[in-house]
């Protein structure tokens, strides 16, 4: 499967690695913590808790 080009893309639609950044930010904020899970991310971003390692290499590295 190809995958789309960027210009293909929707400009309001944001990537999965913003996704995962404002719903992490978003589950601090909620719960007054750091401490979350990647299943809390991965259920608030509506993407695979797998997809934090490809683009941050950790969870320390998303936060």
């Amino acid at each position: 499967m190809a995958r789309p080009s960027r210009k293909n893309m929707d400009a309001d639609t944001p990537s999965a690695r913003d996704q995962l950044l404002d719903a992490t930010g978003i589950l601090m904020t909620e719960q007054r913590t750091i401490d979350i899970s990647l299943a809390e991310i991965a259920e608030r971003s509506n993407l695979n808790s797998a997809l934090v390692k490809y683009y941050f290499g950790s969870k320390n590295g998303l936060l």
